[in-house]
Parts: structure tokens; C-alpha cells; sequence
């Protein structure tokens, strides 16, 4: 097969097996991705309906704060819907703090700018540690915008105007509080007040007060309420900080006391959300009549983070991936992260990569799986091409050395085979006289000891290549060896017009095989004595724990790039000069053969002045 046509095929196997590879890579990560998709949405969802939930929870706590009445933000109240003669004033449950673990305390801002809360029944009160942090929620600046709403235009005369309409509800519990008392609201529940300073008359055992109260019919008035927005109670605000009412007086008991309105309409804004730096808050503003307070609802921004958002998260997610919690500024690496609410400002839920990454990880897994199989598929592929690809260079450079070793063999063989046949036929015919038939007497036998050293070195490779030539080592004296084969060739070598030299003056033991030893001395003369006509130097030396057998001539050398491959079967050196020489490529290819089957190797090197040194090194243990 020719290269051309081996590549076309490998490259026909190669290229639909890598396509169907990449292919199946490609769906597999368009699987992972829909799959990825799949657990983002699931996270999604989850983040969704916990943030719904928050949202919701928040929503209804809000719902529950702007129901509440105005007058449960102090201390003691009397609610003028209910008022009768036997009732008694009621403390606030307010003051009992807070149920839900969100909220931290209630407060109102009077117009003058007093704080009150319903833990305490003066302003000044000490009350719980939680009063102290409503009371500086209450004055700081968050909340200066809702303070200037309900300052009036001026707040001293507002509250002087208003002071002689309200009776302290403490009043109805201990007399005592009459002068030092501020009052509870401002100008929002004077009628119920009147008659609430009725009721206390006829308790302190007032006759007339008694029958007053009855006249009216105990009845006191109904607070309605009306939701206005903030702008428009600014409007009120400002339309009568500009007309003021006229001043009202607290009427004296008569025997027939005016008619008390059966209803007062009460303005609310609706409960707003604020945010603080730890805390929130939901305010709102109450007015009657001109006179305005501002309320709120301080809730623990903390707590809702650390334990209420997981409560809710624990439930909703119900066993699915669960978020933590984290402030919106906080830093953190998270396969999926939200905003927590969309009222509270500033937590983000953060699914860890440990809620997804088992589902990821087995993604990755099977896809590292894929990416490798099909990098081994395209390296099995590249490399049966590259050996498909080689083989078949391989094979066609075999082909090429083997047509070449069977000219260069049937050169060889032919050269000797015809001196003989020739000689023997002079002989035969007696064409040869008497002086010059020892001459080819030695023709004949120099001829058919080359002829018969071709045909073995051929032999032998055969049998290496098979595997049928086993070593047959025995100890002795390497250098000895050397030097009887070496003497041997000398008459052989004289005809070359070459001399050789042995240089093995000391013995070297070791363990050889002399056959393979005598074919490795007998290869390198021949080829130094083709190619170097001259002195040859034959010596056997030890190198460390190597004997070196070199053999040195003074021919043309051998180039650097080809040194490596001399050795190679059926090699020969390209060259003008040498062309015509005989020879076959195996001498040397079999040198080196040999010398590894002792465990050792061939090399060639440039001779300094020229020539070259072929080594062959030999372990001596």
C-alpha cells in the first residue's frame, strides 16, 4: 500500500470517528446545561416563594399595626366608644411589650416633640432598656421628616390650647399626677374626655355629675377613622397651622351640660415601612382637628434576619435546597443568591454551592467522563493514523532496502560466483600455467571465503530476527580472541592493500560468545577495508567496567548526521566516491545485533586527522 493511499484511509477512519465523538460531546453538554438550567429554576422557585412568604408575613404585621387604635399607644387609655360610668381607666396592653419576637416597642411624638411609649405613664419614666432604644429611634434623624408633619406652627401654644381640653387619664387613677402630667394626646379625644372628668366627678361622689352623666345617656362618642394620605394631612396641617380654632375650654359643670357629638372623625395614614441602620420601622401620623401625632413601630432587624427568615425558609422550602441569610453588603460565593424581600431592604438569601453541587458534581463528573473518552478515542484514532501512516512509510522503506539488499546481494554473490566459475574453468581447460596457478588457487579461495561470510552474516540475522540464536557465552580472554581473528585477516586484508594492527597487549576476562565476537571483529575490517585503504588499527581496551573493541582507519569518515543510522539494516552512505563500492547494508546492521545481544552497543566516531573509529562496548560482568 502507498503512503498516499494509507493516509487517505486513516484519515477516512479518523474523521467520522472524531465528528461522532464531538458530536456526542456536544449533546452531552447540552444535556448538562438544560440540567443546570433545570436546578437554577428549582432554586429560583424556591427563592421566589420564600421571599413571597417573607414578604407576606411582613404585609400582615403591618395589616395588624395600622388597625391598631390610636390611643393603645399610651400608658393608660379609655377607649370614648366604650366609656360608662362604672369603667375604670385601662393600662395599655402595649405596656406589656411586644408578643412577636419581631417587634421591639411602640412610641408616639407629640407636636412638641415629647416621646412617649406605653411601657411608662410620663414621658421621663425609666421603663424597660428597650424604651430607651424606641425613645432614640423616635429623635433621630430617620424620622425628622414625619417630626416637622406634626410640629404645628407653634407647638408651646398648640399644646397650651389644647392642655385645658384633655384631662390626664392618669388623673382617674390618682389625683395626685393632676399638675405634673403631660398629656396623653393632644386635641384628639376632647369630648371623651369631658366625659371622662364627669365620671370622675360623680366617682368623688358629685350628685350633679351623676345626673349629668345620666342625661347624656352614658353614652360617649364613637371615634370613626378615616385614611388619608401623607400629603393630604400636610395640606390639613398647613391649611390650619393658618387658621387656627379658636381656643377650647373645658365647660364647667352645669345642670344641663351641652350635647356631646355622637361621633369623631379621626384621620390615619396608613402604616409605612423605614428602615434604620438596626432597626425597622412602620410609622404613621394620626390628626384630629388640626392636632397631629406621629406613631411608629420599632421591630428588631436582627431578629427578623437571624431567627424569623429562617423560620420561614425552613418552611417553605420543606426539605428542598435551603439559603442562608445574608446582609446585602456581605461577600460570599453562592451558586444562586436573591434578594430576601422586597420590603426589607438589604438581606439577600444565598443558596451554597453545597445545595447544588451533588447534582453538579455528578454533571462534571459524567462530563469529565465524556471529555476524556473522547480524548482517548482522538488519540487512539491519531495514533492508529500515525501507525497506519508509519507502517506503511515503514513498509515502503523495507520494500525500497530489501530491493536494494537483493541487487547489492546479487552483486556480491555474483562477483565471487563468477571469479570462481571463471577460474575453475581456466583451470579446466588448462589456460593457466604452472607460475600463476597459485594465484588463482587464491583468488578462488579469498572469493569463496567472502562468498561464504555473505551468505552467514545473512544466516545470522535471520536467526536473530527469529529469535534462533542463542549465545553461547564462555569465559576467556576478549583481547586473545581478538588478535587470532585479526591475524586471520591479515592475508585477507593484504590483497585489499590494507595492513592491520592490533593493539590488545593486556588480557581482558569476560564472558563471550567467540563466533558472535569473531563475526563483530571480521564486519568492521571489511568494512574498513573497503572503504579505507591504508593502516587499520584493531584494539581492545578496558573502559570502566566495559571492554571496547575499536577498529580505526583514515578513510573518508563517516558525516555526523549518518553516524546514528550506519547500523541500520540495509543502510548505506550516499556517496559519489563510495558509490561503486561493493556491499550490502547488513555488515554493520549485524555488528550492532550482536554487541546487544551481549548486553552491549555499537557506535561510530570521527577520528581526529581525519577517518573514522567504529566502537563496539561489551559489559564485563
Amino acid at each position: 500500500m502507498s503512503t498516499s493511499r494509507a493516509r487517505w484511509l486513516a484519515l477516512g477512519v479518523a474523521l467520522p470517528t472524531v465528528l461522532l465523538g464531538v458530536g456526542w460531546l456536544a449533546a452531552s453538554a447540552r444535556e448538562r446545561a438544560s440540567r443546570v438550567r433545570e436546578i437554577e429554576g428549582r432554586l429560583e422557585g424556591v427563592a421566589a416563594a420564600v421571599r413571597g412568604a417573607i414578604d407576606e408575613g411582613l404585609e400582615e404585621l403591618r395589616r395588624r399595626e395600622d388597625e391598631r387604635p390610636f390611643y393603645l399607644y399610651n400608658h393608660y387609655y379609655s377607649p370614648p366608644d366604650v366609656l360608662a360610668i362604672s369603667d375604670p381607666v385601662a393600662v395599655s396592653p402595649l405596656a406589656a411589650g411586644p408578643r412577636d419576637e419581631r417587634v421591639i416597642g411602640w412610641f408616639q411624638v407629640d407636636p412638641d416633640g415629647t416621646v412617649r411609649t406605653p411601657w411608662t405613664a410620663l414621658p421621663d419614666e425609666e421603663g424597660p432598656p428597650e424604651a430607651a432604644r424606641v425613645r432614640a429611634l423616635a429623635r433621630s434623624d430617620a424620622l425628622a421628616d414625619l417630626r416637622a408633619v406634626v410640629r404645628g406652627r407653634d407647638a408651646g401654644q398648640l399644646v397650651a390650647r389644647a392642655r385645658p381640653s384633655v384631662a390626664d387619664p392618669v388623673l382617674l387613677a390618682d389625683a395626685r399626677f393632676a399638675q405634673q402630667s403631660e398629656p396623653v394626646t393632644v386635641g384628639l379625644n376632647y369630648d371623651a374626655v369631658s366625659l371622662a372628668n364627669e365620671i370622675q366627678q360623680a366617682q368623688a361622689g358629685d350628685v350633679g355629675a351623676f345626673e349629668r352623666i345620666s342625661r347624656r345617656g352614658r353614652q360617649a362618642p364613637v371615634t370613626t377613622r378615616r385614611s388619608v394620605g401623607l400629603d393630604e394631612l400636610q395640606q390639613q396641617r398647613g391649611s390650619a397651622r393658618d387658621n387656627p380654632p379658636p381656643q377650647q375650654v373645658v365647660p364647667e359643670p352645669t345642670e344641663s351640660p351641652p350635647l356631646v357629638p355622637t361621633s369623631i372623625e379621626v384621620d390615619y395614614t396608613p402604616m409605612q415601612w423605614r428602615a434604620d441602620d438596626d432597626a425597622v420601622v412602620l410609622t404613621r401620623v394620626v390628626s384630629h382637628e388640626g392636632a397631629a401625632v406621629l406613631q411608629g413601630v420599632m421591630l428588631d432587624r436582627a431578629a427578623i434576619a437571624s431567627r424569623w427568615v429562617p423560620e420561614v425558609i425552613t418552611r417553605v422550602s420543606a426539605g428542598g435546597p435551603t439559603p442562608r441569610v445574608l446582609e446585602a453588603h456581605e461577600d460570599a460565593t453562592c451558586a444562586l443568591r436573591r434578594p430576601a424581600s422586597e420590603t426589607l431592604r438589604g438581606l439577600d438569601l444565598c443558596f451554597e454551592h453545597t445545595s447544588v453541587e451533588g447534582s453538579i458534581a455528578a454533571l462534571d463528573g459524567e462530563m469529565r467522563w465524556q471529555v476524556g473518552a473522547l480524548i482517548g478515542l482522538v488519540l487512539a484514532v491519531a495514533a492508529a493514523a500515525l501507525a497506519i501512516a508509519r507502517a506503511s512509510r515503514r513498509a515502503e522503506e523495507l520494500a525500497m532496502q530489501r530491493s536494494a539488499f537483493v541487487s547489492a546481494v546479487s552483486h556480491e554473490l555474483r562477483t565471487p560466483l563468477t571469479t570462481i566459475r571463471m577460474h575453475a574453468e581456466m583451470l579446466e581447460d588448462d589456460l593457466v600455467d604452472d607460475a600463476r596457478r597459485p594465484r588463482v588457487y587464491r583468488e578462488i579461495a579469498t572469493e569463496s571465503v567472502r562468498l561464504s561470510r555473505l551468505v552467514e552474516n545473512v544466516l545470522e540475522i535471520s536467526r536473530l530476527e527469529e529469535g534462533r540464536r542463542p549465545l553461547r557465552k564462555a569465559r576467556g580472554d576478549l583481547a586473545g580472541q581478538v588478535r587470532e581473528v585479526v591475524e586471520a585477516q591479515m592475508p585477507f586484508a593484504s590483497t585489499k592493500g590494507c595492513t592491520l594492527r592490533v593493539i590488545a597487549d593486556e588480557p581482558i576476562e569476560l564472558s563471550f560468545d567467540a563466533q558472535a565476537i569473531e563475526q563483530i571483529v571480521v564486519n568492521l575490517i571489511d568494512n574498513a577495508v573497503k572503504y579505507a585503504p591504508g593502516e587499520i588499527e584493531v584494539e581492545v581496551r578496558l573502559q570502566g567496567e566495559r571492554a571496547v573493541i575499536a577498529v580505526r582507519d583514515r578513510g573518508p569518515g563517516i558525516p555526523e548526521g549518518e553516524r546514528s543510522r550506519v547500523f541500520e539494516r540495509f543502510h548505506r552512505v550516499e556517496r559519489a566516491e563510495t558509490a561503486h563500492k561493493p556491499g550490502t547494508g547488513i555488515g554493520l546492521s549485524l555488528v550492532r545485533d550482536l554487541a546487544r545481544a551481549h548486553g552491549g552497543e555499537a557506535s561510530a566516531h570521527g577520528r581526529e586527522g581525519g577517518g573514522c573509529e567504529l566502537q563496539v562496548e561489551l559489559p564485563r560482568s
